[in-house]
């Protein structure tokens, strides 16, 4: 969970900082704001589709 919030969050321009104590580099993708809709619906989407997929094959492994 956190891992995916820190994966959107460097789609943004605003980055990550990782190592901020230790080293002040940041790590960034600037792609889409966080503020833009479309990005964040393709987002959700994405999320949903990736959640179906793990759920059904965490299933068929357990049979």
């Amino acid at each position: 969970m956190i891992g995916a919030h820190l994966l959107a969050d460097v789609l943004t321009p605003m980055g990550i900082q990782p190592f901020k104590p230790l080293r002040n580099d940041k790590y960034t993708l600037d792609i889409a704001k966080a503020a833009n809709p479309i990005a964040n619906y393709a987002l959700l989407v994405a999320g949903g589709v990736l959640a179906g997929v793990a759920f059904i094959f965490g299933s068929v492994l357990a049979t």
